[in-house]
């Protein structure tokens, strides 16, 4: 095998690439459809299906993990960035989709940040000090 390439991706044209990335989405699209569907179906009762619908409802954040949605948010951007280097779609697409999921998580919590109620520290305390105690 002197000198001789066994793949030639000559023929791979921009089209020919855009279609492909287009397609990975949409079978990608549907299969997070499938799975969400069942999932909510089989696993779920209408009480706890949606942090989204939950803090919607009560137009309060007090569910929803700020940090772990600012850290999924920040994981989204760097994976999307770096299959964006080599242009990869098949890191591409579900860390994207990942990440406008994050987004909107994050808007919402722009949106009802302001309206959650807060709570003293001192007046739910649930656990009784040591110092009180002794």
């Amino acid at each position: 095998m002197s000198g001789r390439k066994i793949f030639n991706p000559s023929f791979l044209t921009v089209e020919i690439l855009q279609k492909n990335v287009i397609f990975v989405l949409l079978i990608e699209i549907i299969f997070v459809a499938i799975v969400a569907f069942l999932t909510f179906q089989r696993f779920h009762t209408h009480h706890s299906r949606s942090m989204f619908g939950r803090v919607i409802k009560t137009k309060s954040v007090k569910y929803m993990p700020f940090l772990l949605t600012l850290a999924t948010f920040f994981n989204g951007v760097v994976w999307s960035v770096y299959a964006f280097l080599p242009v990869d779609p098949y890191i591409l697409v579900p860390n994207g989709l990942g990440l406008l999921l994050t987004l909107g998580q994050l808007a919402l919590y722009i949106t009802y940040y302001k309206s959650t109620p807060r709570e003293d520290e001192n007046e739910n305390k649930s656990e009784v000090e040591l110092s009180q105690i002794a």
